[in-house]
């Protein structure tokens, strides 16, 4: 069994390389472009994890999600190993994209206010307004 990753979520922090050739991202190349799939004030769109993502749906961290996948930890230098990695964030991005920032923003102004009610009435800001998967151990 692996120990418990505590890893700390940050929104800011879970994000790819934006020259990443392998996932590319369609982006406007001028206003007229019909085709364009983001506006130019939204430039982190599909990039940059947001506030309140791991709200909307079930998160767990490249690390926990390799070693559940290969029952073991990536090996250091292996190319294999650190392209997994990589699809493994750009599929996290891509379920916590699958909702429309505004969608996500609301969603966590109402969990900060069950959290405050919560705390209103004595019980403790816990796992109820999250989920996340378990590690298996090594198989």
């Amino acid at each position: 069994m692996f120990p418990a990753c505590e890893g700390v979520w940050c929104a800011e922090c879970y994000d790819v390389d934006s020259e990443d050739e392998l996932f590319p991202i369609k982006r406007p190349i001028s206003p007229e472009d019909e085709h364009a799939v983001v506006d130019n004030k939204d430039t982190e769109r599909f990039m940059v994890a947001r506030d309140g993502d791991h709200f909307m749906c079930m998160f767990q961290c490249d690390l926990c999600h390799f070693r559940n996948i290969q029952r073991r930890s990536p090996r250091v230098g292996l190319m294999k190993d650190q392209l997994s990695l990589r699809c493994i964030r750009w599929a996290n991005l891509d379920a916590m994209w699958a909702r429309e920032p505004s969608t996500v923003a609301n969603n966590t102004r109402q969990v900060r206010k069950l959290v405050e009610k919560r705390k209103g009435v004595g019980i403790r800001y816990g796992s109820a307004t999250r989920a996340s998967w378990s590690v298996s151990g090594e198989g």
